[in-house]
């Protein structure tokens, strides 16, 4: 086990993890089970699936981690919802001493609310644009401390459209890739997990095509048919940091952490190959270091 503490201002919030406790372990994980989230409804701003283990600390009602996915004018505001919201807050509450709030929201990206959470969620941006609310309200979420992980972003198309969204928001900082290899690793990538090599992981669908033909390829073939293999065979992370150094935003290009999350109960061999080595260590990683740095 791994002790380690740390106090972070967002948004005029305090959010404190203190004697932070994180299971380097993956041996305790079991696959879960089920396909129905009842409780969820991606018209509600605020929910809690039935079935919960936990419920908040009333000793501290305030102090937890609460997932928060952002709507935009995208293709896909909510692939992947609800049960990758669900399985995720599930394995941060059982993995770490991070207190996570048993509800996720979902908000537009100009809701004044969005200042409340240190870390929010985006995912699929195909198509994606930014009205001018949207693109100041971004800009002063990630100035005031706010952190964005984007994901399910896949081919050269997807990632031109959001590079040219993120102009209307930063039109004077470029993003930055993040290096797996040796001697500059990134430690997003072994903060508390090692990840075995960059992470690349597609839909189940995908992953089931690839698998069945014994072809050793993990990139999307659902959906970005107007895409070649070039443009999606490699896993790219893409970072957006402001003056100081911190990482503001975080592209996971070429990658479906989330459907790991999600089809977590899909099949044993799927759960071991990505949703246990790759996809929850990844997403712990990238909120344990946005928390911490």
């Amino acid at each position: 086990m791994r002790r380690l503490e740390s106090t972070r201002i967002v948004g005029g919030g305090r959010w404190v993890l203190a004697t932070l406790l994180v299971g380097l372990g993956l041996t305790a994980w079991a696959q879960r089970q089920g396909d129905y989230i009842p409780g969820v409804s991606e018209s509600q701003e605020v929910n809690r699936p039935d079935d919960r283990e936990w419920t908040e600390d009333t000793d501290f009602p305030h102090d937890h981690l609460t997932f928060l996915r952002l709507r935009h004018n995208g293709d896909g505001g909510f692939t992947d919802f609800p049960k990758a919201d669900t399985n995720f807050t599930r394995r941060l509450q059982e993995l770490t001493a991070i207190e996570v709030n048993p509800d996720y929201w979902n908000l537009a990206i100009d809701d004044p609310r969005i200042f409340q959470f240190p870390i929010a969620f985006m995912s699929d941006l195909r198509d994606v644009w930014f009205s001018p609310e949207e693109e100041e309200n971004l800009r002063k979420y990630m100035q005031q401390g706010g952190f964005i992980m984007v994901d399910d972003q896949w081919g050269d198309r997807c990632w031109g459209e959001v590079k040219e969204a993120m102009k209307g928001v930063f039109p004077d900082i470029e993003p930055v890739e993040l290096e797996f290899d040796d001697p500059n690793k990134h430690p997003i990538f072994n903060c508390v997990f090692k990840l075995p090599y960059k992470p690349q992981v597609p839909s189940h669908d995908a992953a089931k095509y690839w698998e069945d033909r014994g072809i050793d390829n993990h990139y999307e073939i659902k959906g970005f048919s107007y895409e070649d293999e070039e443009a999606m065979n490699e896993a790219h992370f893409y970072a957006w940091y402001d003056e100081k150094g911190r990482m503001m935003m975080l592209v996971c290009h070429n990658n479906d952490l989330a459907d790991g999350w999600e089809e977590e109960s899909y099949e044993p061999w799927f759960f071991k190959k990505y949703s246990e080595k790759l996809c929850f260590p990844m997403g712990i990683n990238i909120i344990f270091y946005a928390l911490t740095n």
